[in-house]
């Protein structure tokens, strides 16, 4: 199921912010990111359930976009 795989790897986000030291915090890795990575993941899966290449340009697209900032756009 999408859910469960977009869960998966939202708890597992929040388990590596957890242990590992300077992940999180302003500008980083935050709860409200890992929700929006979460969602967008689930997204990308459903909508591009035909094309696994589609799929995974969609997942590194979601990623990237999080990534970028101002100083180091993506």
């Amino acid at each position: 199921c999408v859910n469960h795989v977009a869960k998966r790897m939202g708890t597992r986000l929040r388990n590596i912010k957890k242990t590992t030291k300077g992940l999180g915090g302003k500008g980083k890795l935050t709860a409200s990111v890992i929700k929006d990575l979460t969602i967008y993941y689930g997204l990308a899966i459903r909508r591009h359930s035909d094309s696994l290449e589609n799929m995974r340009k969609a997942i590194w697209a979601t990623y990237l976009h999080k990534c970028s900032t101002d100083e180091n756009p993506q």
